[in-house]
Parts: C-alpha cells; structure tokens; sequence
C-alpha cells in the first residue's frame, strides 16, 4: 500500500512537471526558455568560473560580490564541460534537472507529513505539489528549487542523522535565509524528537555553525556579512525609516494576497472570480487546520517562522517577483493545514467520509483551476522572455564585432558576452552598478555611471527597462535598430560620450584613487558620512534630477544649509587632489516613496570652507555655480601621509560628489 503511495506522488509531480515544461517549450516559440532573465546569470558565473575568471561577470570586477549565493553556479560549471554548442539544450538539461527537483521534493514532502503528523497524507501532499507558486518556482533557472529540496529533505531525515545532516550543509549555503530556516528546523527537531531519544548536543552545535557560517565565508571574502546581490535591495538603506515601514506594509499586503490567491504579490486581482473562492478554502481551511489542538506546538513554531521570513522578503525593494518565490517552499504547510481544516468540518458537521470525500473533489478542482490560471501567467512570462532573447541577437547583427556595448539586458550579456565586449548597468548583476538598486534615481545613476566609467563605449542596447537613463538621449548619434512591440520596446543605440570625458586641470597622468557618491546610501556608508542642515522640511536626500552639464552630465545630491562630514582616503607615495563637485542653486524634484514633490530653491550664495582633520584647506566661491562646477584643491603632503583624512565642507551649496585623484611623482623628486 505504501509502495502504491510513493508512485501516486511520483506520477503526479511528474505529470505536474512535464505539463510545466511542455507549456515552457509552446510558449518559447517551440523553443526552451526561462521565464526571467535572472536564471541565465548563473550560466555566466559558472562559465567564468570555469575559465579562470572567477565569482564575477567582468574581469576587472573584484570578486565575490554579485551573486545572492554561492551554490547555484558551481551547479552549473559541469553543463559547461559537456561539448554543448546549442544554448537550448543546456537549458533544457537544467529544466530537468529542476523536474527531478520537484519529483524528488514531492517525495521528502510525503515522508515530512508523515513521520513528523504520524497520519495518511497522501491528499495533501497531492495538494501540495498543485499549489501553483510551488510547483511553478522550480522552473525559474533559480536557487528556489534547490533551496526548496535541501529544506523538506532537512525535515524528512530528522529522525535519520547520518541523512539530516548532509542535507543540514546544503540547505545552509543555498540562500542567505537558511539561517532561519534552520533555527526553523533546530525547533521542530527539539520538540518532535527531544522527547524520544537524548538530544544531541552536537545536532545544535552543527546547525549553529552552519547558520552563522555563510555570513562569516562571505565577511571573510568581502567585508560584508550579505552578498552584493542581497544586501542592496533592503529597503532601509534606500528610503527613510518612516517611507520604509510604508512600503514594508504594502509588500506584506502583497504577499499574503499571494499566498490566498496562489499568485505572484505583483500581479493585479485580474482573476478576482479564482481569487474570490480560493481565499476561503485555503485562508480559512488552514487556519482551522492550524487551530487544531492536536498541532498547537508546530502550528505556533511554523507560523511565528513564516512571518520571520515573510517580513524579511517584504524588507526588499523587488519583494514578491517571481511569484513569491523566496517563499514559496513553505506553502505545502498551508496546503496540509487547510486539508485538515477539511478533515475538521467535515467531523463537526458530521458528514461522515463520504461528506469529507466531497469537500476534498470540490477543494482539489479549486486548486486545479487556480493552478492552471496561473500556468497562464507563467508561460505569457515564458513568451516575452523568448521575445526579448531573439530581439537581443537581432539587434546584434548592427554592431561590429568586438565592439564594447553597455546594456541593461541579461540577455545580451548571456547571448552576446563571447562576440562583445559587454558591460551590464542592470542594478542587480553589477556589482558596481549594484549600489544603484533603489528604483527611485536609478536612471539617472545609471547615466552617470556610463558617462565617467564608460567613457569609451559607442554602443547601448536598452532591452529591459521601459525608460532610458536620463543623460542618454543627449548623448545619442542616432537610433541603429528598434523594436516596434509595445510590449517589449527595445533599442539600439549609437553614442558619443567624447563630451564628457572629464578634465579635471590636473597634470597626465592621473587616476581616480576614491569617490564618495553624497546621496547615495551605500557610498554614503562606505564613508563614514553625515550631514547637518539647517533648511525647514530638510529637502536633503535623494533627488531625481540634479545638476546638467552641456546636456550630459546628470547626478543627484544633497541640498547642504549647513556642514556634511565624510572621511576620504589619500595615498602618500603620490600627489593627492581633492575634486569636489557642487553647486549653489536648487531645481529638482524632492522624492518620497514613488511620490513626486516638486521643490525648487534658491540656496543663499555663500564661500564653501573645506576642512581636513580641522585644518581649513580651501574656501570656494560659489557665486558662479548656476548649475555646478568642480573643483581641484591640492592636499597638503603632511595630511596625505594619514592616508584616512576627516574632510568637512562648511556652507550653503547643494554636495554632489567628491574624488580623490592622485598624480605621480617625478623621479627626480
């Protein structure tokens, strides 16, 4: 009977999976593709893993920054070390790769709910495997899946160590959340198996350690307990707390609409009759599933985990993409709590079992139709993705080969890295772009990025984003390709970035030693930076427009009506320069969680006095700063030797940038 069990659950994920690829494959245009981009980034780390170049897209990248884990591309080094020339079948490899996941998943998830609930569950593992945010997230190209397996098969073996524990060490280096995950998991073994058998000291030991023990690998490597890819995307550190708490609220209300409905938190109420029935049976069957007295303990230990979690996804500023992927391994709980809620109607109505028979049909076409709409969802995602990935080489066919290109498409960086020189200004894989994550003043980074680092590009292919970076169409020679789909309207640009090539009036050679970016939280922190202004309803922070030069320069700032503090770093054994970048007049916009407030002013013109170590350096005048102007103040020798100098600017001025640029010595000095 068993036996018959495990191929019930088999068969059905199988079904369930190969029902998900083939809607893949249709929906690709007969071709296999990823619904999100994100997938094939991991494709390139494992390639430059294996070529040499390291945790890294660039190879002048420093390493061990971009990726939000660590497990997935060394999981895809060995599709490169097959004779594979067609991308479409290295992804289909990957895609079953995934279905075996979610087979072998469905399997740990029967064995949980039946050696840790002690009853027959094979209805609800069914239902669980049908939960459309859980089935569909193995099919992303992501880590989900992975993390998915190593937690049920964690709860599975909890009763067999020599099982538990390789599980443990997997489960604890595929995301930065397994640290909870496995607090999660330290709590139900303490009150599922401490009351059998003596507990084992080194069972929490071990589980403490590999806990914590990603954070210290990645502090270790790159002074940050959280990758380049995670830790940007905290909503605190791009908008202020009260606008954070805002927002917060607004990705939790999102989430658990996500959860009810069995949709991404991102979608609209478009399937309100679906959603209008699902919220019932799943929201109220599982809460009085979880009300059973019977599952008090793991009711409580779950849910108070499931908020942990739930909170933290809301924390970023993309939380809920991919159809609530970061959560959606927990959901089969819900799915076993609201069969148990039917269980406990149908005793209290006393409907007997053919009454609970029918409940469970009517529930499970419910779920079916939930499960399908979604698959609709999914594979129009499917069909756009495939659209961009043709668009990207059709436009590839305009730019000479070897050429350098900057885009915001991963496409072209997966499709086109081998024939092109690319550099990538999409926030979430560049680890120097990555401190440009918030959503509000991205563009406008955007474009000052390209303008003082990539200097030499003639290219940009803008193949995501429906807006191009501001600075970018003064910059345009002309339009070589367009798409004309509305849906994914794409272009190719040529463009001369000769006019913004910077001269500072220093002497050949120089180079850029340090920067700090004012405005800009992560730079801000970096530097040790505060700022003390005295204007009524602090207009100081974020701003989308800030100062224009000759119709290319673009960056935003802080209005100062007072003194800002930073510390700059100096090298000894060369010249230091001190450039700074300011401004005297106001007119942009003051922006407040995706709300825009206008606010023009006109700062009262006064010297700006700059400090180092309290010694003043400089006095600049700021009468003929209409817009901005830089500055080149010398460093004195003897204050260079510090190599760590405490600079603060004094004055009335808008602060938008400050660099260290240092200048060899002669030889005959």
């Amino acid at each position: 009977m068993e036996n018959k069990k495990i191929l019930l659950v088999i068969l059905t994920a199988s079904l369930v999976g190969i029902i998900i690829l083939e809607s893949i494959y249709y929906s690709g245009r007969r071709g296999w593709e990823y619904p999100y981009h994100d997938a094939y980034i991991n494709f390139v780390y494992a390639k430059n893993l294996l070529n040499g170049t390291g945790w890294k897209i660039y190879p002048d990248e420093p390493a061990f920054t971009a990726p939000s884990d660590y497990l997935l591309p060394l999981i895809h080094v060995p599709f490169y070390l097959f004779p594979i020339k067609n991308m479409q079948t290295m992804v289909f490899m990957d895609l079953i790769l995934h279905l075996l996941l979610l087979i072998f998943s469905s399997l740990l998830i029967y064995k949980t709910f039946s050696e840790l609930f002690g009853v027959d569950s094979i209805l609800a593992t069914i239902l669980a495997i049908m939960h459309p945010v859980f089935s569909l997230s193995y099919f992303f190209g992501l880590n989900s899946s992975f993390f998915s397996f190593f937690f049920w098969g964690t709860l599975a073996f909890l009763k067999t160590r020599h099982k538990f524990l390789p599980f443990l060490f997997f489960l604890a280096i595929s995301r930065p959340e397994s640290s909870l995950a496995i607090m999660f998991i330290v709590c139900i073994y303490l009150f599922y198996i401490k009351k059998k058998e003596k507990f084992h000291i080194y069972i929490f030991g071990t589980a403490f350690f590999l806990s914590v023990g990603q954070f210290i690998l990645n502090y270790a490597l790159t002074g940050q307990l959280f990758t380049m890819g995670v830790r940007p995307q905290f909503l605190f550190r791009n908008f202020s707390l009260s606008d954070s708490i805002t927002e917060l609220f607004v990705n939790l209300s999102g989430q658990i609409k996500g959860l009810l409905i069995g949709m991404s938190s991102t979608t609209k109420l478009n399937f309100w009759l679906t959603g209008s029935i699902t919220i019932p049976f799943l929201g109220i069957l599982a809460l009085i599933g979880f009300l059973r007295k019977k599952y008090h303990n793991f009711s409580i230990i779950f849910l108070i985990y499931f908020f942990i979690i739930l909170i933290g996804d809301s924390s970023t500023v993309i939380a809920g993409m991919h159809f609530n992927r970061h959560i959606a391994y927990t959901y089969p709980f819900f799915m076993l709590m609201a069969f148990y809620g039917l269980k406990e109607i149908s005793n209290k109505l006393t409907l007997g079992e053919k009454g609970f028979n029918l409940l469970i049909t009517i529930f499970s076409i419910i779920v079916s139709i939930t499960w399908f709409l979604n698959l609709t969802l999914f594979t129009k995602q499917v069909k756009r993705s495939k659209l961009l990935s043709d668009l990207t080489i059709s436009a590839s066919k305009f730019i000479p080969e070897g050429e350098k290109v900057i885009t915001d498409s991963p496409y072209f960086l997966f499709n086109l890295i081998d024939k092109f020189k690319v550099k990538i200004i999409s926030q979430f894989y560049s680890p120097v772009v990555s401190r440009y994550i918030p959503r509000i003043g991205a563009f406008t980074e955007k474009s000052e990025l390209i303008q003082d680092m990539y200097s030499d590009v003639k290219y940009f292919y803008k193949g995501i984003f429906p807006r191009v970076p501001e600075g970018i169409k003064t910059l345009t020679e002309e339009v070589l390709w367009r798409s004309h789909d509305p849906e994914v309207n794409t272009t190719l640009y040529k463009i001369n970035l000769e006019p913004v090539k910077k001269e500072h009036f220093l002497p050949q050679p120089y180079s850029l030693f340090w920067e700090l970016d004012t405005g800009n939280p992560i730079s801000e922190e970096k530097n040790k930076y505060r700022y003390f202004s005295s204007i009524e309803g602090e207009p100081s922070g974020f701003l989308q427009k800030g100062i224009i030069q000759d119709d290319t320069i673009w960056d935003g700032g802080r209005v100062i009506a007072g003194s800002e503090e930073f510390i700059i770093r100096t090298n000894p054994d060369y010249y230091n320069f001190l450039v700074i970048r300011a401004g005297g007049e106001f007119k942009g916009v003051l922006i407040k969680r995706d709300i825009f407030h206008p606010y023009n002013l006109k700062l009262d013109v006064s010297n700006i006095n700059i400090f180092a170590e309290g010694i003043l350096i400089a006095r600049l005048n700021t009468e003929r700063t209409r817009n901005f102007i830089e500055w080149v103040i010398p460093i004195p020798e003897h204050l260079a030797k510090k190599r760590n100098l405490k600079i603060r600017s004094e004055g009335n001025f808008i602060s938008y940038h400050y660099f260290v640029y240092i200048v060899p010595r002669t030889n005959n000095e």
